[in-house]
């Protein structure tokens, strides 16, 4: 049997005390909610206001973000709506995952209630909502565990990384340096007419603060636009939007990229090129480039900045043994990034079983 969302959920927003950004506290009493992707936005010591009734639901209006609480919590100032069961035999992780599984468009900073509001919920008896719950947490648990493992490898290089080299900006082993002009000779590219299909690379396939490629896309020519550059096996890709500056790529095909992506082509002789992908990932060479940039709508880092960057330039035969280093670990991240992929593919069956 399916209800409408206006038969099981009751909106209890206004129950709930609404705390400004610019009070948030980095640690508190309680919690606050608010509509971004983090659990926990920050803390509030309010000794009134906050949600007691708890578990609930919050859902962010303008972000789609559904979050489970079961803890008392204040909310954030804005997008943020609080559901709470009509029934008290409904099991709140069940309509947690039953909310999650709702395909609501994203119209951008709009308000999503709406979409959330004309939905139908599948209801079962609340033994059976209780399982389902237990086993969807059981799969999410497990996704967690391969998620927080790939995270600790990926911690692993970049402290391999530090103890090599030490930082590239402050470059304390005193390395010899060039810039980056002389390490990766800027070669002509032009703009490409591309008569097959390809794979593109864009922004949005590249996985943060590790370069993964989390997809490559294949399209016909004729939906690239004139807005891509082609590049090589072995270059190193990086980007030029300021809040995307560590998504470096080592490309490990021939493919094509948006023009926001800069195909950089190290010198061998003097440059290994995951060496280059790494040090480009480091946080103080993000930091320095962030404070030159260019454009207002869509701030990039200026080119001339960039290519003046001095690389510090430890041995070949250094850089070589960090690289063949990732090589292993980046095995050992392919096992688990595997049983992820396998998990939330699990998920994904559950939740088309459970939820349509």
């Amino acid at each position: 049997m399916k209800l409408s969302f206006e038969n099981i959920f009751i909106d209890a927003t206004k129950t709930v005390e609404k705390i400004p950004q610019t009070e948030y506290l980095p640690s508190g009493q309680y919690p606050i909610i608010d509509q971004g992707q983090r659990h926990i936005a920050g803390y509030s010591n309010h000794s009134t206001g906050f949600c007691a009734d708890v578990p609930a639901i919050i859902f962010g209006d303008h972000t789609r973000v559904i979050k489970y609480i079961d803890k008392p919590f204040f909310i954030g100032a804005d997008g943020v709506k609080v559901l709470k069961s009509k029934s008290n035999a409904t099991d709140y992780k069940y309509l947690f995952y039953a909310l999650s599984s709702i395909k609501i468009p994203n119209t951008g900073y709009n308000r999503h209630f709406k979409w959330l509001k004309g939905s139908k919920i599948p209801v079962y008896n609340s033994t059976l909502q209780k399982r389902i719950a237990k086993r969807l947490d059981k799969v999410q648990e497990l996704i967690a565990k391969q998620k927080e493992q790939i995270a600790k490898l990926d911690l692993l290089i970049k402290s391999r990384f530090l103890d090599m080299f030490g930082d590239p900006i402050s470059n304390p082993k005193k390395w010899p340096c060039q810039s980056l002009s002389n390490v990766a000779p800027k070669q002509s590219r032009k703009v490409a007419a591309v008569s097959s299909a390809v794979w593109l690379l864009n922004l949005d396939q590249i996985e943060g603060n590790n370069g993964r490629v989390i997809k490559k896309e294949r399209l016909d020519s004729s939906e690239l636009g004139n807005s891509i550059l082609p590049f090589y096996s072995g270059e190193v890709l990086y980007s030029k939007l300021r809040p995307y500056l560590n998504k470096v790529v080592l490309a490990d095909e021939d493919g094509f990229c948006t023009t926001e992506l800069l195909p950089l082509h190290p010198q061998k002789e003097i440059c290994n090129a995951l060496f280059l992908a790494h040090l480009l990932r480091q946080q103080s060479v993000v930091v320095v480039l962030s404070i030159r940039v260019v454009g207002a709508k869509m701030p990039r880092v200026d080119l001339t900045t960039l290519r003046n960057l001095l690389i510090p330039l430890p041995p070949l035969s250094l850089q070589s043994q960090f690289a063949n280093f990732v090589k292993s670990v980046e095995q050992q991240k392919e096992v688990f990034s595997a049983r992820l992929s396998h998990l939330e593919v699990l998920y994904k069956s559950l939740m088309q079983e459970y939820f349509g």
